[in-house]
């Protein structure tokens, strides 16, 4: 479980996410993806944009899922005044 937080002073929102919450379930990841990834480096030093392209999207399932969010979470404070010496840090 996690969250993005975006914050103010007085108000705080909270995108909540979880890890197993798909779009459309967990996918099989592609057997073969490992054989284009040194092919696309190689044409990314090459600068060779339009072939890199293609040898990453090799490296992809047709219909790739996407992480979703699980919820907004928006907390609004009324402190009666100005705060003052406002600070926030993040502590992982």
């Amino acid at each position: 479980m996690g969250a993005t937080v975006f914050s103010k002073v007085d108000e705080e929102f909270h995108q909540l996410n979880e890890s197993t919450l798909w779009s459309d379930g967990p996918i099989n990841p592609n057997p073969v993806a490992k054989n284009y990834l040194l092919q696309a480096r190689e044409a990314l030093l090459e600068e060779n944009y339009a072939l890199a392209p293609t040898l990453t999207n090799k490296s992809q399932d047709r219909y790739l899922e996407s992480y979703e969010s699980l919820r907004d979470l928006l907390i609004r404070q009324s402190f009666g005044g100005q705060p003052t010496n406002y600070d926030r840090d993040l502590n992982i």
